[in-house]
């Protein structure tokens, strides 16, 4: 041995005993113990003694979703070694979806194992865990679905944090005019009021999208803590940017009040991790829904809209047996070019919102909403004019855990930005004035009514003056209404009045009244089955009609001071007017004259009516009878009726004629009555004059009798 070998060895030996004297030294320093590791680190996951873990290699899945919705879940026995299965056990397995689900009966025929189940939770198979998984999702929105890169899939990140790349988002609709443009959803052209409402948009109202987009990418970080087979923390937050860019051109001829809501696409992928032995399966799917509120009075057009851009935050977490939730955003807001005529208030609110759902193991999960929306409101008052386009953003959570526990209720709430303020402007404003003035004889002394555009009416004296004040700048059709019939407006009427700003436009009406007159109101009230239905008509003097209803009344106004005669026609045959059809009416000045009429319709009647000719006639009318059963009197020209009466043969009798009337024709006669239609006769009765009847009777001898008779002298 040389001597440096042998100094190498003495400097080794030394190195041990000094470092041997320095531990047992009690005065030497001591390192302090590494901390122990965390009882339940992420991406920690000890199954319970229950749980089964279907290996795909061993049991490949037969059954169809539809099938396996029933609770029927059949394998083939593909491999080795099989796992012991039994009525109790919990099964989880990533194929075609993911399934967790509690077995309830178990068979196996040649190489397929059937297995009955019913509904598990992730809290009935996992006794301990840390499960945390970041759900990226690369192209939501995008001009094709992109693949991803295989080595990029379920990438286990640091921290136990598994990441979860969407492989490809498959457009499952896409509703017609709507695009993929550079990452974004494509809206322009739309017209959300005939898209919404399918056809039963009304005519004047039109909600079109000019120019519009939308992209959202979020990325959801999800986290689950489990304890003794119990929730002791989870947490599901969606991140990301929000883009909005929207140009609204609303136009509406008349008032209305409208909404609606339309799904514009919606996208899904399968996700597949696996945390521990555990594997986390399911369904993410993505929704852009589109809708609006909308109203105005009278005519109105708005043209307006703002980009919009916000990183979101959104979600909830549960801890310490409490929900919370998180919504985290700032609005940066930029206006579009706004353009508005109005004649009245109006607003309408769009919005386009992403809906992001999430089911685990095929099992309904959590829901997050977020909703970016702009208005524009204009709003003409008494004393103000403005038009203000504001812009906000809105949440919506629906946390379901029905794949996670029982024991934990569900939790929703909203979120709700305040209203940011894109501009508002004061529109320049003017003013009408309108004044009336009336000449003539019988004026009308209840005044008139001035209406704006066809809408906005004001009562105004014959002499008098009202106002429209805070009229944007346009030109308006101011018309005067309520003029009685012997008066009329000179010039025309409607007028058109130019509003400027700062002035007042003045429109003047001149009315003139000639002569006295009153009116005439005619009532109809009808009764009984088979009502006509097409109401009837009454005619004044021959030359005025109105049509009626079968209950109505209608008004002759200006009739000339007398009389007038009334005459109530359209009536149908199985209908019967009670009393005259024709009567007189007696108007006087400045008042309303009324006549009534009674209707009274049957399915099966007869209408029996008596016409009288001759002198002199019979004063109390006679007596017609129905089948030797029923008696009406009738006037000797007059109308009655019977009903019901059922279809077939009727004998109908005329009685109570004076000596020296008869009537014409059959008594009684034979009346039918066909189904479905009603009948009628007329009994023509003449009356001649009256007779004086003379007898003789002669007593005697008959060779004494007078042999030539006598002569009667009256």
């Amino acid at each position: 041995m040389s001597h440096g070998t042998r100094w190498a060895g003495m400097r080794a030996l030394l190195l041990v005993v000094l470092l041997a004297a320095c531990s047992d030294s009690p005065t030497g320093p001591t390192n302090p113990p590494p901390p122990p590791p965390p009882s339940n680190p992420p991406g920690t996951v000890v199954l319970g003694p229950d749980a089964v873990v279907v290996d795909s290699t061993v049991l490949d899945l037969l059954s169809d979703l539809a099938e396996r919705e029933t609770g029927t879940f059949r394998f083939a026995i593909i491999g080795s070694p099989v796992p012991a299965i039994e009525a109790g056990k919990i099964i989880i397995g990533a194929q075609d979806g993911g399934f967790l689900r509690r077995v309830t009966a178990m068979s196996v025929s040649g190489s397929v194992m059937t297995l009955q189940t019913g509904p598990a939770t992730l809290t009935e198979a996992v006794e301990r865990g840390n499960i945390q998984l970041s759900f990226v999702v690369d192209q939501p929105i995008g001009p094709s679905p992109r693949l991803i890169a295989p080595n990029r899939r379920n990438t286990p990140a640091s921290g136990g944090v598994a990441q979860v790349h969407m492989e490809q988002l498959q457009p499952q609709f896409l509703a017609e005019g709507v695009a993929y443009s550079q990452g974004d959803l494509s809206l322009a052209g739309r017209d959300l009021c005939k898209d919404l409402l399918l056809g039963t948009c009304p005519e004047f109202i039109s909600l079109t999208i000019e120019e519009g987009s939308i992209g959202f990418t979020p990325e959801i970080d999800a986290k689950i803590v489990i304890e003794d087979f119990t929730v002791e923390e989870f947490h599901l937050i969606a991140t990301g940017t929000l883009a909005l860019d929207l140009l609204v051109k609303a136009v509406a001829s008349q008032d209305f009040t409208t909404n609606g809501e339309i799904k514009l696409a919606e996208l899904s992928a399968n996700f597949a991790a696996t945390v521990g032995p555990l594997p986390v399966t399911g369904v993410i799917t993505f929704k852009f829904m589109a809708g609006f509120t909308a109203e105005a009075n009278l005519s109105t057009s708005f043209q307006t809209g703002a980009s919009a851009s916000t990183v979101v935050s959104t979600g909830a977490r549960y801890a310490d047996e409490t929900w919370s939730g998180v919504w985290e955003t700032s609005l940066a807001t930029t206006e579009k070019p706004t353009e508005w005529t109005a004649q009245a208030d109006g607003n309408v609110r769009v919005y386009v919102r992403p809906e992001l759902d999430l089911r685990f193991y095929h099992i309904v999960g959590p829901s997050i909403q977020v909703e970016p929306w702009v208005k524009a409101e204009g709003h003409i008052g008494t004393e103000q004019c403005e038009l203000a386009i504001t812009a906000g953003m809105d949440s919506k959570l629906s946390l379901i855990i029905e794949f996670l526990t029982v024991q934990i209720a569900d939790w929703n709430t909203d979120f709700n930005t305040d209203p940011v303020d894109i501009f508002r402007y004061p529109c320049p404003i003017g003013a009408v004035e309108v004044t009336t003035t009336t000449t003539g004889d019988n004026p009308d002394t209840d005044g008139y009514t001035v209406t704006l555009d066809g809408g906005d009416s004001k009562p105004i004296d014959p002499a008098g003056t009202v106002f429209y004040t805070a009229l944007p700048v346009t030109t308006y059709s101011i018309g005067l209404g309520g003029v009685a019939e012997n008066c009329t407006v000179a010039g025309d009427n409607p007028q058109q009045a130019d509003v400027t700003a700062g002035d007042t436009t003045t429109v003047a009406f001149a009315v003139e009244c000639t002569g006295d007159t009153g009116d005439l109101e005619v009532t109809v009230a009808t009764s009984g089955d088979n009502v006509d239905s097409d109401g009837y008509t009454v005619n004044v003097d021959g030359t005025q009609a109105m049509a009626i209803g079968t209950n109505g009344t209608v008004t002759f106004a200006g009739l000339a001071i007398g009389e007038h005669s009334v005459s109530l026609e359209g009536v149908a045959n199985n209908c019967t007017v009670v009393g005259n059809i024709s009567r007189t009416a007696t108007v006087a000045a400045n008042a309303t004259e009324q006549v009534s009429y009674e209707v009274m319709c049957a399915s099966h009647q007869i209408t029996v009516q008596a016409q009288t000719a001759g002198e002199p006639i019979d004063p109390d009318g006679y007596t017609v009878t129905l089948d030797d059963v029923s008696s009406k009197s009738l006037d000797v020209n007059g109308n009655v009726v019977f009903q019901p009466v059922t279809a077939g043969i009727h004998k109908l009798e005329l009685t109570g004629m004076a000596a020296n009337c008869s009537v014409d024709g059959e008594n009684p006669r034979d009346v039918d009555v066909v189904d479905g239609e009603s009948a009628g006769t007329t009994f023509v009765v003449s009356c001649g004059g009256g007779s004086l009847v003379v007898n003789t009777s002669t007593a005697g001898s008959e060779a004494n009798l007078d042999p030539d008779g006598y002569t009667v002298v009256v």
